[in-house]
């Protein structure tokens, strides 16, 4: 009986022993953002929106949700829609990249009755 508790333990031994292995995880360099690089994204200069975070209060309710987005445009989400149509997004770390490749970080926004405007002033 005690040589069949050792034998046991030293197969389980043996099992967990065997079942470490290693795995090595290569770094992926973080891509460089620029910043105030270049003025606030429009519609003739080609350039693309990469990320961007939009934060909105869901309508009829105290829920404020944030939405971390993708581009190409800074799109409004289909929750941000009341029954007096859309209610105030504000865009944020809002990441574009240029025909070059370049990425650049672009200044807050504020969408508010179909006026867009910058939460901050440049400076």
């Amino acid at each position: 009986m005690k040589y069949l508790f050792i034998l046991t333990f030293l197969i389980s031994l043996a099992g967990s022993v065997s079942a470490q292995d290693t795995f090595y995880v290569k770094k992926k360099q973080p891509r460089q953002v620029v910043n105030n690089a270049r003025p606030a994204w429009t519609a003739d200069n080609k350039d693309s929106i990469v990320s961007y975070t939009v934060e909105f209060q869901r309508p009829g309710s105290n829920v404020y949700v944030v939405l971390h987005e993708k581009g190409p445009y800074l799109n409004h989400p289909t929750a941000a829609y009341g029954p007096n149509g859309l209610v105030r997004l504000i865009y944020t770390d809002i990441i574009a990249i240029d025909q070059n490749g370049v990425r650049y970080r672009q200044p807050d926004l504020v969408k508010y009755n179909g006026v867009t405007v910058p939460l901050k002033a440049p400076k």
